[in-house]
């Protein structure tokens, strides 16, 4: 008895894509085979779809060359950055160290310079002749008496009065001092000391 629930499958037209054998018996079932080579329709259609994609997805020889190239050019661009790069660090390195160390000296010098104008400032404003601050001498006095008494080496200070200043420049200071006299004894003496705008002892006279 024949099963009314089954219908025969339809006869098709089928071409080998292995062979190219045309097959009209062909039911497109599954595993529908090829009767001239064996080979199963959907597995050969199947093959050849992925040989296709994998075709497509690999770059062909001119898009390769043309990826080569832009490879290169972005080397040769890169490598010229690059260089230009380490050209500005040659040039530039050395200018900043250059200019580093000179503005270094030259501040060194100008400090320099400005000490020297300073000393010489206070040199210039300062009286020729005037106390030590450390015992109140006065340097020029003491020489003309270290180059006129009979014992130089026995010259001792007791006390210095403050230098008077006095007309068209000139100082006056009194000096009490201990020496040796011609007998060799000691003996204090007061004098008084004139000096000039220079600080040359001009006269000397005793208290």
């Amino acid at each position: 008895m024949i099963d009314a629930t089954k219908t025969p499958r339809q006869s098709m037209l089928k071409h080998c894509l292995k062979c190219g054998h045309a097959n009209p018996s062909a039911t497109g079932a599954e595993l529908d085979a090829c009767p001239e080579c064996g080979a199963i329709y959907s597995r050969v259609e199947a093959a050849q779809a992925a040989q296709t994609a994998a075709r497509a997805s690999t770059p062909s020889n001119l898009e390769r060359v043309r990826a080569a190239k832009t490879d290169e050019r972005q080397r040769k661009t890169l490598r010229w950055q690059y260089g230009i790069i380490f050209a500005c660090l040659v040039i530039a390195i050395p200018h900043q160290i250059y200019h580093e160390v000179w503005g270094i000296y030259a501040q060194q010098r100008k400090s320099e310079r400005t000490a020297r104008a300073a000393q010489a400032a206070r040199a210039a404003a300062a009286p020729v002749v005037a106390n030590s601050a450390w015992d109140g001498s006065v340097h020029q006095v003491e020489r003309y008496l270290k180059q006129n008494l009979k014992d130089p080496g026995s010259f001792e200070a007791i006390e210095w009065s403050p230098v008077v200043k006095g007309a068209n420049d000139s100082f006056m200071v009194r000096v009490k001092y201990r020496a040796k006299n011609s007998f060799g004894g000691y003996a204090i003496e007061q004098k008084v000391f004139r000096l000039d705008a220079s600080g040359t002892v001009t006269g000397v006279s005793d208290l």
